[in-house]
């Protein structure tokens, strides 16, 4: 595994123009550049943070002989056990505060119920953007001949997230991975096909280490950055000898600068 030191975004914009950039993906031979959204581009994970622990604070204010940490542990090993049969699909949460009131009985169940509307949000309000998430598009857009989102989401999601910034406008191509799945090689190979490339003139950037980074290469490309994501279950797995590795979305293009040359 390649890592790289973080280098001030500041320098970054100041010394990598779009002119150096185009030269750089020109001298790979990448003609493309494919995105993952969530915690690579915004910050879901806090918005899911965010949303969790008003939820436990709902839940808790109600019953107040009710540890909040033992709520929210409970929280989270009964979502992670969803996630394996409900994936990101909105009724994950439905599955979650149902098996909740089996826990805690029928004195608790109201409360978990009527504060479930606040998990539900993390599907209309859009989580923040990275830092340095628009200045990183700009450039690629600048220097890319074809820029493409791929997410683990349904449309209307996919929307908020990517309407409510404003940065839609950047991808020629926005390929969605089914939500009650997971995002596999099909996803990326579907993207790849809709922009007219070779798989190996793609450039991919994720934080999922099996959906993003792994799930391409099995669709042929070569060049990948991985950012390691926030969340443990989209870290595990091995990392080939040639992922770039970067912090975060404003560190990708210097630690491409950094990288030696990527295998072809």
């Amino acid at each position: 595994m390649l890592a790289t030191e973080r280098l001030p975004v500041q320098n970054t914009r100041e010394e990598v123009g779009a002119s150096a950039l185009r030269e750089w993906l020109d001298t790979h031979g990448i003609k493309a550049v494919l995105f993952d959204l969530d915690d690579t581009l915004l910050n879901t994970h806090k918005k899911h943070r965010e949303l969790q622990a008003q939820f436990i604070a709902s839940v808790a204010q109600a019953n107040p002989e009710l540890d909040p940490k033992e709520l929210s542990d409970t929280f989270n090993s009964l979502s992670d056990h969803v996630y394996a049969t409900h994936s990101v699909h909105r009724e994950r949460w439905n599955a979650v505060v149902s098996l909740m009131a089996e826990k805690y009985g029928a004195r608790v169940t109201p409360a978990l119920y009527e504060a479930k509307d606040i998990l539900y949000r993390v599907y209309d309000e859009p989580a923040e953007l990275m830092p340095g998430a628009v200045e990183t598009l700009e450039q690629f857009h600048q220097a890319a001949a074809h820029l493409g989102v791929v997410t683990h989401a349904d449309e209307a999601w996919t929307a908020v997230k990517l309407d409510g910034h404003n940065i839609r406008k950047y991808f020629d191509t926005v390929t969605l991975a089914d939500p009650w799945g997971y995002k596999g090689p099909e996803d990326w190979k579907r993207a790849i096909d809709t922009l007219g490339v070779r798989p190996e003139d793609v450039l991919v950037i994720g934080d999922n280490l099996t959906g993003d980074i792994l799930a391409a290469r099995s669709a042929g490309v070569a060049h990948t950055v991985w950012l390691p994501s926030p969340w443990d279950l989209y870290r595990n797995g091995g990392i080939p000898d040639d992922v770039i590795r970067a912090d975060a979305i404003a560190d990708v293009i210097p630690a491409l600068f950094a990288s030696p040359a990527l295998r072809h």
